[in-house]
């Protein structure tokens, strides 16, 4: 895997098909909050869980809008790629909510109902679709907004050969991409068949962005071609040794640290 180091953080531009001038780099604002959550959407609205409820700000930092359903026990995870129907997990509970783009709650999934027993993580999918990783049986499930299952991937860890630990899944492009930090990023297909992993091991988190993707490790955004199989660094401006999340949208940069919430512009 080749890797090209870029020192300046303005340099994301060339790796995301973005538009600055050279030395825009400017704090929006900064948000003192205890969150162990973040994601944002297309519209560079961000999401974060701060005790146990959701809380959504503009690009600029500017409240919007919350969710709390505290019957429901801990809220696991936010997927907001779809504005329109925002996903939170309760991972617990073994529920899912979603919600409209006001934050208002418009239906739910109780995975016992399915006969899901221990989902441990989700993603939006298309056509008001999600998957699911259940366990349970070591399969990845695909609900329609039906409740019916149409896809199911049959045991991964047979076909794997070990067991996994997900903390994440990302649906692009009809493709699904299951973080699984001992191992990497795995990609499966339309069906949920197994593709390849692609090895980068232990991360926070990642995005994909324009067929690249997107993730942090040691103080800098990393840029991971899919087709080039090469890694472009950025450095971030200042040591963040606190991070607990970080994310890229369009022309902002947010980061989630142990007490506080960043939002720049580039």
């Amino acid at each position: 895997m080749q890797i090209n180091v870029i020192k300046s953080p303005l340099l994301i531009l060339s790796i995301l098909c973005l538009s600055f001038r050279t030395g825009d780099y400017f704090l929006i604002k900064s948000i003192p909050i205890h969150a162990s959550f973040l994601t944002t959407d297309q519209f560079s609205n961000c999401y974060i869980i701060s005790d146990n409820q959701l809380l959504e700000y503009d690009s600029l930092g500017k409240y919007l809008a919350n969710y709390s359903d505290k019957t429901l026990g801990s809220l696991t995870s936010i997927d907001a790629s779809n504005p329109m129907k925002v996903e939170l997990f309760y991972r617990d509970l073994r529920q899912v909510v979603m919600l409209d783009n006001k934050l208002a709650f418009t239906t739910s999934i109780n995975f016992i109902d399915l006969d899901i027993q221990q989902p441990l993580v989700i993603c939006n999918s298309y056509n008001d679709a999600l998957w699911v990783y259940d366990q349970q049986d070591f399969q990845l499930k695909r609900i329609e907004s039906t409740l019916q299952i149409t896809q199911q991937s049959g045991n991964i860890t047979q076909v794997l050969g070990y067991d996994l630990k997900p903390t994440s899944m990302i649906e692009d492009n009809k493709w699904l991409y299951m973080n699984n930090p001992e191992t990497g990023i795995l990609v499966f297909d339309y069906y949920g068949s197994y593709y390849k992993t692609i090895p980068i091991l232990n991360i926070i988190s990642f995005q994909i962005i324009d067929n690249k993707l997107v993730y942090y490790k040691e103080n800098s955004f990393v840029s991971y071609d899919m087709h080039s199989f090469q890694d472009k660094l950025i450095s971030m401006p200042k040591p963040l040794s606190m991070l607990i999340y970080p994310r890229l949208e369009k022309q902002r940069i947010f980061l989630l640290e142990q007490n506080n919430l960043e939002i720049s512009s580039f």
